[in-house]
């Protein structure tokens, strides 16, 4: 993906529809122009920064050039963030051997999702630990990608039908956990991809990060959100022009911790929608809740991937003791300066409480989910254990 690195802050925050915008060249959508934007760049594998000397000559200086390649590399951490003038970048970089290739671009939103979650655990992991647990998480998600990788040689296509798209009820599950790029100890020359070093040192991106304040962390819970306390709790506060989830509302005024926040996405769950699993996208001015299909949960296993290492992955997201299968809140969020715990209890507030959750089980045990044989036998404990 190629960025325009002078205008890109003033393209970020507006609350502008694509029709007003001919030049990105997408006719009369009015998809938010920020959607697209972010998009952009959360797909690729290489994000090239160019006119940055244009950012320079208007008066930016090095410290906005270095507050820009931090927050595209916080939206992107699987990427290879490529500063550049005049659009001169040398080929090796994007096409030599130590390159990761075409791997985040091949993802669908679930596996977008993925690598999101496990580069921010793996930056919440390193800012208690240290610089060597970085690489260690990093380590470990190695595996995962080179396996993804085999899979796509072997003529897999990341956008067959298991998916989460509520037109046809079927899902798209991606079997890949991404790679947690970008942290503390590791270089984005190597990318993180096949042949990649580990050094214990900083790279520009997270010193950058450090400086700015610019971090992420993954929300995560086992219960369901209340809608209306999640409305007068959390959405109201967003800090956006253009909130569909609460029918285009201006936002609360007032400070809020939530509205530290420049990017949130992920998976949530509705205590209204017990099937339904629902998709929290939050960039810029522009927020919006949407339909991603069933929860896995809700699928009978015959409808479930056939690849044992997709299966796996969806048993891996399995909450065995509560009954409720994979349903979760799973949200990235991205900030600067952000207060994690109070975004966390801002956030849990919303969130049923135990006599709700009573009522909730009462109300959806009538209406069981299919079998799911894979799960149960996870659950049940090995002869001589």
């Amino acid at each position: 993906t190629l960025v325009a690195s002078s205008p890109f802050p003033a393209d970020f925050a507006p609350r502008q529809a694509l029709a007003a915008r001919p030049d990105l060249g997408d006719g009369g959508n009015l998809r938010p122009v920020v959607d697209l934007l972010v998009e952009q760049i959360e797909v690729a594998d290489f994000v090239v920064l160019n006119k940055m000397d244009l950012l320079e000559q208007q008066g930016g200086g090095q410290e906005k050039k270095d507050e820009l390649v931090a927050v595209i590399s916080t939206l992107n951490p699987l990427a290879t963030v490529v500063p550049c003038a005049n659009g001169q970048v040398p080929l090796e970089q994007v096409f030599g051997p130590g390159s990761h290739g075409s791997v985040v671009a091949r993802l669908n939103v679930e596996g977008q999702h993925r690598g999101a979650v496990a580069a921010a655990r793996a930056q919440q992991e390193a800012a208690k630990q240290g610089p060597s647990a970085a690489c260690t998480a990093c380590e470990q998600e190695e595996e995962t990608k080179h396996k993804q990788h085999d899979h796509c040689s072997n003529g897999h296509s990341h956008e067959e039908k298991h998916a989460h798209s509520h037109e046809n009820k079927e899902h798209s599950h991606d079997h890949s956990h991404g790679p947690a790029c970008g942290e503390e100890g590791h270089t984005h020359s190597e990318a993180c991809g096949h042949g990649h070093k580990h050094e214990h040192a900083e790279t520009p991106e997270t010193r950058a990060a450090k400086r700015f304040g610019i971090r992420s962390f993954v929300y995560s819970s086992r219960r369901p959100f209340h809608p209306l306390r999640l409305k007068e709790m959390v959405l109201k506060w967003l800090p956006v022009s253009t909130n569909q989830a609460i029918n285009g509302e201006a936002p609360e005024l007032g400070d809020s911790p939530i509205k530290a926040v420049l990017r949130s996405k992920g998976f949530m769950w509705m205590s209204n929608s017990h099937s339904t699993a629902y998709y929290w996208s939050h960039a810029g001015q522009h927020f919006e809740i949407r339909d991603e299909g069933d929860w896995w949960a809700a699928v009978a296993e015959e409808d479930w991937p056939e690849e044992q290492e997709q299966r796996n992955v969806i048993l891996a997201d399995w909450d065995h003791s509560s009954g409720f299968g994979d349903r979760r809140q799973e949200i990235v969020f991205i900030g600067v300066n952000m207060d994690e715990a109070k975004i966390v209890q801002q956030l849990n507030g919303a969130l049923l409480t135990d006599k709700e959750m009573e009522k909730y089980v009462a109300r959806w045990s009538a209406v069981p989910d299919p079998q799911h044989p894979a799960a149960e036998a996870l659950k049940k404990p090995k002869l001589g254990a």
